[in-house]
């Protein structure tokens, strides 16, 4: 038997093979005869068990993986398993930015009134998601498992999303614009909510034919010549555009758009636009011609009266604007334009429009107004179905 040194290790016994003689480790040998031959004690040594047992054991060592080497392939799995994370992460982002510009894309409202866990309908974004994920295993996997601080689903998340599509489709119009390079800006502001708003269009020509792009819809403090012309020359030069490369100004006849003394026109020219030249919006232009024209020809001019007094007879009442909608049913009216809408005093399109419905409408108009004459004594309706049958012929 070769002695043994055991070493306990928890609940493992690890045994370590000793040398069998002093002769190799502490004494040596003093005659070399000892050593050799079959009985010596180099032949006995290299059979026993110690010795066999030690070849074993560094051949395995040999043939061991190095501890670099292991430390290494252990970095390298993690490395992998970080790739792909991140390759999975990025897959779900581009899912999420896919939704986010097809809402955009349909003009469709993202967030929802009650976005709790236990809401019945969290708003398009999170439904479209939660609908998608039924055909995406990724997606609903993140859904289900995504650390609480990253979601990528918050109203935060939607905004920057939106704020990079819209930046790279600015960068594309602005590309096609420096292409191009000459190009007009036209502008109109409105009033909504008691808010100003101005929107901003650019004009230029791209592969032989005209193109219009609105790049902003900026709310401003001031209507006056001088501040909204200070926020067009703000836009242009965020867009890295050069005010000496615009070369036309369409705005409407209003004095702080077109006034020669203060108006936009006049303030762009003298930031730099010199070689600009002022035109007059068509559509408004367009616009003013038919308002003028209406006022001139009488029966025209009678008919959309009648159609004004139409919208506010029926609109300034629910119970009639009830009365009217049982009288489409009645008279089979169910397609087709059969809303009267107030008329804008800058848009022409809001008569031709009204119009249109009137036509449309015409029997289920005169049943209403007769009914309620007769049954209701109205003077109002009286008045509106002699205006429709005795003075014109739709």
């Amino acid at each position: 038997m070769q002695p043994q040194f055991s070493v306990q290790n928890g609940n493992h016994t690890i045994f370590i093979v000793g040398s069998s003689d002093d002769a190799f480790t502490k004494t040596g040998f003093r005659n070399w005869k000892n050593a050799t031959g079959e009985k010596g004690k180099l032949c006995k040594h290299a059979n026993s068990r110690m010795h066999m047992l030690s070849v074993e054991r560094m051949q395995r060592f040999k043939s061991a993986t190095p501890i670099d080497v292991q430390l290494n392939k252990e970095a390298e799995k993690i490395r992998g398993k970080k790739e792909q994370e991140r390759v999975e992460n990025r897959h779900i982002v581009e899912t999420i930015f896919d939704v986010v510009r097809h809402l955009a894309k349909q003009n469709s409202s993202f967030r929802g009134h009650d976005e709790s866990d236990d809401s019945k309908n969290k708003g398009n974004f999170l439904e479209e998601l939660e609908f998608l994920s039924k055909y995406h295993a990724p997606l609903r996997k993140w859904m289900d498992t995504h650390p609480e601080n990253v979601s990528y689903f918050s109203h935060v998340s939607q905004n920057e999303m939106i704020s990079i599509l819209s930046n790279l489709i600015t960068e594309i119009i602005c590309n096609e614009i420096r292409s191009a390079k000459y190009f007009s800006v036209q502008c109109d502001e409105v009033t909504s909510h008691k808010k100003a708003f101005m929107s901003v269009i650019l004009r230029y020509v791209t592969d032989f034919k005209i193109t219009e792009r609105c790049v902003r819809l900026v709310r401003v403090s001031s209507l006056k010549g001088i501040s909204l012309a200070e926020v067009i020359i703000d836009i242009l030069k965020d867009l890295k555009l050069s005010l000496k490369d615009l070369i036309g100004k369409g705005f409407d006849g209003a004095a702080n758009m077109s006034g020669k003394d203060e108006g936009v026109q006049r303030h762009l020219t003298e930031a730099g636009a010199e070689f600009s030249i002022y035109f007059h919006c068509f559509a408004h232009r367009l616009n003013l011609v038919l308002e003028q024209s209406v006022e001139t020809v009488p029966p025209v001019k009678a008919i959309f009266e009648t159609i004004g007094d139409i919208y506010r007879y029926m609109e300034g009442s629910p119970k009639r604007h009830k009365i009217y909608e049982d009288h489409l049913k009645a008279n089979g009216i169910t397609s087709g334009k059969m809303a009267i809408h107030s008329f804008s005093d800058t848009r022409w399109t809001a008569r031709t429009e009204n119009l249109e419905v009137v036509i449309n409408v015409y029997p289920a108009l005169l049943s209403m107004f007769k009914k309620q004459s007769e049954q209701n004594n109205d003077s109002v309706a009286t008045g509106l179905l002699v205006r429709l049958t005795g003075r014109f012929d739709f």
